[in-house]
């Protein structure tokens, strides 16, 4: 990579053995692909809900954005922990995109609605975290037009519900 400016490295300290370092993309630093738009946002941790029975946005979509620049093809990948701070209550997440100004923390849903529901029914023990992955590949998009990208999160019985540490990867991809 040359210069390691907004990247973080890690290197071994082993004295019996070969070391090496490994280098990293710096998080939310945007990574260039054959022309395509990229990049690595995270973590993220949102502010908690306890809204039943409705869905609300996490606003994440103020960070998590790009503008496709060639193929109009995206994969984006939100991964993290879901949690709930009351024991036997539970939290659900949905992936949503969309165009404009991205909703903020605490919104009403919006946007479209991609991939299925991460879900965790019910907690055995307030607080505790449980990982969750929805990788989601969106086609149609337009080159030129910015699209955000957040978590549409409803919690189930009662309690508070969070995303923990969650990151987000979005790539533009050419097929």
């Amino acid at each position: 990579y040359g210069s390691s400016t907004g990247y973080t490295t890690f290197a071994s300290s082993n004295t019996t053995a070969t070391n090496y370092t490994i280098t990293f993309p710096a998080a939310t630093s945007a990574v260039s692909v054959a022309g395509a738009a990229s990049a690595i946002f995270g973590p993220m941790n949102p502010t908690g809900s306890s809204n039943t029975g409705t869905y609300i946005m996490m606003g994440l979509g103020s960070t998590v954005k790009i503008t496709p620049s060639v193929y109009g093809i995206v994969r984006v990948t939100f991964r993290g922990n879901l949690s709930n701070d009351t024991a036997l209550d539970g939290v659900q997440v949905l992936t949503k995109y969309g165009t404009g100004t991205a909703p903020a923390n605490g919104a009403g849903t919006s946007g479209t609605t991609v991939g299925d529901v991460s879900m965790v029914s019910s907690v055995s023990t307030g607080g505790q975290k449980y990982p969750f992955c929805n990788d989601i590949l969106i086609t149609g998009l337009t080159p030129g037009t910015a699209y955000w990208f957040d978590l549409d999160m409803n919690v189930i019985t009662g309690g508070t519900g969070t995303v923990v540490n969650c990151t987000a990867i979005v790539q533009e991809l050419p097929y």
